[in-house]
């Protein structure tokens, strides 16, 4: 009885956790962090640790319009990970966006497979 008692508080903790979760675009959260026009993007690739800075408004312009509409659906399993394809940073001024190919700030989500053929091409192109 004890073992069910506890497998069932496990079961309702888990769920709880991605209660607070919902579905919603790249376009969504930079809008919840407040950015708003982005001067500069990051982006780390978590293979090699190159990092690539990318000023040039052209480029992130047409990036954000590629990614913006990507729907993140919440994982139900928000264990830790480590280890990521790409980190991807939106730095609005004093406001900035992190998110991985599969996370957005701690919180994990399954993506669209576009995302990460379109950061990979913008990193591949600098």
């Amino acid at each position: 009885m004890r073992k069910y008692f506890v497998a069932m508080l496990l079961l309702i903790l888990v769920g709880c956790q991605t209660m607070h979760l919902k579905q919603q675009t790249i376009g969504a959260f930079m809008q919840d962090a407040k950015v708003k026009e982005v001067e500069e993007i990051v982006i780390l690739n978590g293979e090699t640790g190159e990092k690539k800075t990318i000023t040039d408004a052209g480029k992130f312009e047409q990036f954000i319009d590629d990614i913006e509409d990507i729907l993140f659906t919440p994982d139900d399993n928000q264990q830790q990970r480590d280890g990521f394809r790409y980190a991807v940073k939106l730095v609005d001024g004093e406001h900035s966006l992190q998110f991985t190919t599969n996370s957005v700030g701690q919180d994990y989500y399954v993506t669209e497979e576009p995302l990460f053929e379109v950061i990979d091409a913008l990193f591949q192109s600098q």
